[in-house]
């Protein structure tokens, strides 16, 4: 409960800096607000598999309005004793709270090119002591508008192949999943 707590504390302040530090969203909402209220629902799978026993074979992936280009990576210089932020455009923004991770670690995300919402995380195969957050504006993808049930699907080395699937939630603009280690992941509905 105290992480999921770090994470609300870590969503607010967090988004406020991101804001006055004028951050590529192009979402009307604040990107971590999604955070703070998922974690407000109490529902998340804080990493845990979906609970519909899917392998993500019958979802279908989100695409992007307008395709990712060049792969943009987003990093940061993480430690386990602070709350690190990464912000990039598609109003993507990845919070990791304090103690989530064991050692000082350099973090990025990269958008895959493309159509399909996918991301491919670094250092593939970190651990997190604790949940994390990952959300990205639902405006710019073919879920916009939509009230459907989305998912993160987590894939290793085939990104046709399901490894595992974790609830992602729709909530002003914003879909934000709570993986707990890092691997591939695209989002889908």
């Amino acid at each position: 409960m105290r992480s999921l707590r770090n994470v609300i504390f870590f969503a607010i302040t967090a988004g406020g800096l991101a804001l006055m530090s004028g951050c590529a969203d192009t979402s009307p909402t604040d990107p971590l607000d999604a955070l703070s209220a998922t974690a407000q629902l109490g529902k998340g799978n804080n990493g845990g598999g979906s609970d519909d026993g899917s392998n993500g074979s019958d979802k279908v992936k989100l695409t992007w309005l307008d395709p990712v280009n060049n792969s943009p990576t987003y990093a940061a210089s993480c430690t386990p004793d602070a709350d690190c932020v990464i912000t990039g455009e598609r109003g993507l923004v990845v919070a990791i709270p304090a103690g989530a991770l064991s050692a000082p670690t350099q973090i990025s995300v990269t958008l895959l090119n493309g159509n399909n919402v996918d991301f491919e995380f670094q250092p593939h195969g970190t651990v997190f002591n604790s949940p994390i957050g990952v959300s990205i504006s639902q405006d710019e993808t073919s879920g916009a508008g939509l009230k459907n049930k989305f998912y993160a699907i987590y894939w290793d080395s085939d990104p046709n192949i399901a490894v595992e699937v974790l609830d992602a939630y729709a909530r002003k603009g914003q879909l934000t999943f709570f993986p707990d280690h890092f691997s591939g992941y695209a989002l889908a509905m």
